[in-house]
């Protein structure tokens, strides 16, 4: 009788240790697997940024390329350039 308990004990508790050790198995393989198989980041941007320079009427920062030069002035617009233009 005691002995069927002690080995009824035993047989439990190596149960639990198997459901114990397949529950951290699938756990790894799920981490292992998403980490194989993540989407490759974006490549961060160039250190060659295009300069910007600010809109004399507002204040914006705009792209060198697309803002309208006056004079020494940069402005973000052509409405911009005009109302200062007057």
């Amino acid at each position: 009788m005691l002995f069927s308990a002690i080995l009824g004990r035993f047989t439990r508790s190596i149960h639990r240790m198997r459901l114990i050790l397949a529950i951290l198995a699938i756990t790894a393989i799920v981490m292992i697997a998403r980490h194989l198989y993540r989407p490759t980041r974006r490549t961060p941007p160039s250190a060659k940024g295009e300069a910007m320079v600010r809109c004399a009427t507002c204040g914006v920062h705009v792209p060198r390329s697309t803002a309208l030069h006056r004079g020494e002035q940069w402005y973000c617009s052509r409405e911009h350039a005009e109302h200062h233009d007057d």
